[in-house]
């Protein structure tokens, strides 16, 4: 179940299955035939622009990014994790001349459908293009069934997967930062399986239109969410069960088509960050067996369901307070103060 307009689908869509030249990172790709069925390809990739982004990782402005900026300020790079805040100088100096070299190892079973990754550093989408395949009429975002991420690949950057329309099962229980769009469109996956810890992860529409998806276990730490969580379910209908759902971070404004057209949930709990301000917006549109809904501690929060908005539409949760703009944390205080 599809939410998006024609025309923002087929931006996402293309966007997705389009490869970027980088012109500041140096990109080399050699494939062979080891044995029959079997190909394999290595990756180089050389990180060297330092610029960082702020907002909008998956633009193609941003695309050769490797370093983020943090709520807090600092710089962090998105490969290895460190830190650099920029208020220390020496911290800057260091920052300028931070680069990565990433080496990836790539074989594909054609008889088995399943691609194993290998190697260090992070992967992106370019890794998974090799026109040798093409050539022999092997396309993968046609084909590939299965991903394995293993080794020390510790990355993987916005729609790697996306758009691979049999992908059914992903292992990236190694990979510790994760982009946002990941797998959106793969409208056959059925398992994923995540680290436990994870560094750094967006969430925006992860599972965007993943049909047949029933059940997941997401991380159950995340150290840092970008993002604010928007369309991360959007279209999943047979979508039953979500497991160690992420605490909603402080910095997150609206809770946007998180859970739209979600026709298969029934139950669903929901932690907030205390310091968070969240707008519901189309947020629950069509999760019509949704009977159980738990927002733990919502009244502490400023949880809003402005009026007129759909995030309740066609929803089987039937309770009014949710359907109640709660009061904000300065009405509360100063009611308090007034008794």
């Amino acid at each position: 179940m599809s939410m998006f307009s024609k025309k923002r689908r087929s931006n996402l869509l293309r966007k997705a299955i389009t490869p970027v030249v980088l012109s500041s990172s140096i990109f080399s790709c050699a494939s062979q035939i080891t044995n029959a069925g079997t190909y394999t390809w290595e990756v180089k990739q050389d990180y060297t622009d330092t610029s960082y982004y702020e907002s909008n990782p998956g633009s193609i402005e941003n695309s050769s990014k490797f370093m983020y900026k943090m709520c807090n300020g600092d710089i962090r790079c998105w490969i290895c994790g460190r830190v650099f805040s920029l208020s220390n100088r020496d911290d800057s100096k260091q920052m300028r001349s931070h680069s990565h070299v990433c080496n990836l190892k790539l074989e594909y079973d054609d008889v088995e459908k399943c691609l194993t990754i290998s190697g260090n550093g992070k992967l992106d989408k370019r890794a998974l293009i090799n026109q040798e395949l093409d050539k022999k009429g092997i396309v993968l975002r046609k084909e590939l069934k299965k991903i394995v991420v293993k080794g020390k690949v510790n990355a993987v950057s916005d729609f790697t997967f996306a758009s691979f329309c049999a992908l059914n099962s992903v292992d990236i229980s190694h990979v510790s930062n994760l982009g946002s769009h990941l797998f959106g469109y793969c409208t056959n996956l059925e398992k994923v399986i995540f680290n436990e810890n994870v560094e750094t992860a967006n969430f925006d529409a992860m599972f965007y239109d993943c049909e047949k998806l029933k059940t997941v276990t997401l991380p159950k730490k995340v150290k840092n969410i970008e993002g604010d969580l928007r369309s991360m379910f959007e279209g999943c209908k047979n979508l039953t069960k979500v497991e160690n759902f992420p605490e909603v971070p402080k910095n997150c404004k609206s809770l946007y088509r998180v859970f739209m057209g979600c026709c298969s949930l029934n139950s669903l709990k929901i932690k907030i960050n205390k310091e968070a301000n969240i707008r519901l917006l189309s947020t629950f549109y069509g999760c019509e067996k949704l009977t159980d809904l738990s927002i733990d501690d919502w009244k502490n929060v400023s949880v809003h369901h402005l009026e007129g908005d759909e995030s309740f539409l066609g929803c089987a949760y039937k309770n009014e307070t949710y359907r109640i703009v709660p009061k904000n944390k300065e009405q509360q205080k100063n009611e308090e103060q007034q008794k």
